[in-house]
């Protein structure tokens, strides 16, 4: 499938490395969330011209599926614990 995706000959696919299918396929992934930021952009555009003068706002946010929820511990104790329950 990676083969296919990158426009790779797949006799060529094969003889690559580990980290340079790697590399392809990290490539592959910023492409799509980058396709994906651009369609969120469109999304939330055509809602807000959409939406009702007493309607909450869309942001590009609220239609990209890549959201990453960062969570930032409070203070060293809670970094320290969550670090305990991952690792055992």
């Amino acid at each position: 499938r990676v083969s296919i995706e990158s426009g790779i000959d797949p006799d060529r696919f094969w003889v690559l490395t580990l980290g340079q299918v790697s590399a392809i396929i990290a490539g592959l992934e910023q492409r799509d969330r980058t396709q994906w930021y651009h369609t969120a952009s469109l999304m939330a555009l055509i809602a807000n011209v959409n939406r009702g003068k007493k309607g909450k706002a869309f942001t590009t946010e609220d239609f990209y599926p890549y959201k990453e929820k960062k969570e930032i511990p409070k203070d060293f104790g809670e970094l320290t614990q969550k670090i305990v329950r991952i690792h055992g």
